[in-house]
Formats: C-alpha cells, structure tokens, sequence
C-alpha cells in the first residue's frame, strides 16, 4: 500500500502513488530528470494518475477494491535542491573505497585507459562497452586519476557529464578488484 500522492498544481486534487507510478518516477530521476516539486512529475504518469482516477471513481467509488478503505489525500511536501550537483548527490549513494594498497605501476592516464578496457571486456553489449569508453574520455579530459577518484568517488559528477548512472557507479565500484587483479597478475610474471 502506498502513502504517496501527487498533487495536481492547477486544481489541487491529490493523486494516490501506486507501485508502478513510484518505478517510472524513479526510472525518471535515474535517467536525469528531476523532482523537486509537482510540476516535474513528467506529463505521461500525471495523464495516467488521472485516467485511473476518472476510471476508478466510476467502479470503485473512491474505496479499494481489495480492502475496500478509501485513502485520504496525503501531502507531500518537496525541498527545493541548493544546486543541481546537490540534487544529483542526494540521489546518488557515495560509494567509500579504500585506496591505501591502490599501486598501479606505468602512468596513471594509462592506468585509466587499462582499467577503462578491463571494464569494457566484462560487458558484452555494445551499448555498454560505449559507456564504458565515454566515462574513460570524461575521466581523462578532466584530468583524473584512479587514485583521486577513489577520494571523491562522485557518481553524480560522471552523470552530469552524460554518464548513465549505472556505468557511474560501476566505474567507481571495480577499481579496487581491478587494481587487485593487475597486483596479482604482475605477481604471477
């Protein structure tokens, strides 16, 4: 059962949040739309909120139909973002990473092309192995390194830049399995 409404901004009816409404909210901000108030609830889930309450009037009479309860309207009060990175960050969990023992020996730009290519050789969708190139040209045109991204390691940064957040958080997730794999392989050699 949901406790989550949308409020209509011109008529100030409120708008029960099922299940399925809450999953394309979240796929919206996920692909980089926001909700900082009712107006952002993009116009596709309002014009279904309002079909299924026209239609669910006629039938149900404002009950449920498997409780048969009727929900009253419910608020939900929205904090506007000081910045659009702290709307991103707060969406983003940070992802803490340890780099004591992080020793890649060569240069650390090809550190990032090699790491950027073990990353792409785990994905077998093209559209993935692009991402995987991408994030490697963002993190390389803004001057970064493997070790300064493991002290800020900013998901919200790569996703600014037009990283999909999944490629994001997994960029920042494997770089310290992929540093343990190149210490072993050097070892073995």
């Amino acid at each position: 059962m949901s406790d989550w409404c949308w409020e209509d901004p011109k008529d100030k009816k409120h708008y029960k949040l099922r299940a399925p409404h809450l999953e394309r909210l979240i796929d919206h901000v996920d692909e980089g739309g926001n909700l900082n108030d009712y107006d952002d609830v993009p116009s596709d889930i309002r014009r279904d909120l309002i079909l299924e309450s026209q239609t669910g009037k006629k039938s149900k009479k404002g009950s449920d139909v498997t409780t048969g309860l009727s929900y009253p309207p419910i608020s939900i009060n929205v904090l506007p973002a000081q910045t659009a990175h702290a709307s991103t960050a707060a969406l983003l969990p940070s992802t803490p990473v340890s780099h004591e023992s992080l020793v890649i020996p060569g240069s650390r730009e090809q550190a990032v092309r090699e790491y950027c290519n073990w990353l792409e050789s785990r994905a077998n969708d093209e559209a993935y192995k692009a991402d995987f190139r991408k994030i490697c040209q963002v993190t390389l045109d803004n001057r970064l390194d493997l070790e300064l991204i493991l002290d800020d390691p900013d998901a919200g940064f790569f996703v600014q830049r037009g990283i999909q957040i999944g490629t994001a958080r997994r960029f920042l997730r494997d770089i310290k399995e992929w540093a343990t794999a190149m210490r072993r392989q050097i070892t073995l050699e």
